[in-house]
């Protein structure tokens, strides 16, 4: 979101507007907030997802991926 505001408020600045809208640089414009936009939604999906995996009492997607039950805790170690 504060992205987006500040995206918002420096385009109330002229000369940047002007910079920004050039026919060169709007598809970097629409690349970084198509990337910020994913950046926040991917976790969020994958969230709604689990919770409705959860709902029906299975396991998060992450526990099923790594092929251990939800009850059995991670054991991490570095290598000797």
């Amino acid at each position: 979101m504060c992205r987006s505001l500040a995206g918002g408020w420096s385009m109330t600045d002229v000369e940047f507007s002007k910079i920004i809208t050039k026919p060169d640089n709007v598809p970097i414009t629409i690349l970084i907030f198509t990337v910020g936009l994913l950046y926040l939604a991917g976790p969020s999906i994958r969230q709604f997802i689990n919770d409705e995996r959860i709902a029906k009492g299975e396991e998060p997607l992450e526990a099923a991926e790594s092929g251990q039950s939800a009850g059995v805790a991670r054991t991490w170690s570095t290598p000797n």
